[in-house]
């Protein structure tokens, strides 16, 4: 049995913000991946979703399934 990473605490007002368009609105942001450069794509709330070759393509995918894609430096 593996144990993974202990979650944050998070006040109520942590959470709310965190849930905040996590159904409208996902981030994409250059990342370096094993000396690859990627683009990690995360939910509203902080969560990974996965890493794609270019931003185009991460825009792409994300407009596909509705949600609004937002560029983070």
């Amino acid at each position: 049995m593996s144990r993974s990473a202990p979650l944050p605490r998070w006040s109520a007002a942590d959470r709310f913000f965190a849930d905040l368009g996590v159904h409208e609105s996902a981030y994409v942001k250059p990342v370096l991946l094993e000396g690859r450069a990627m683009f990690a794509v995360h939910a509203a709330d902080g969560r990974l979703i996965d890493h794609l070759p270019s931003a185009e393509l991460a825009f792409a995918v994300l407009r596909r399934q509705d949600l609004e894609p937002l560029r983070v430096h």
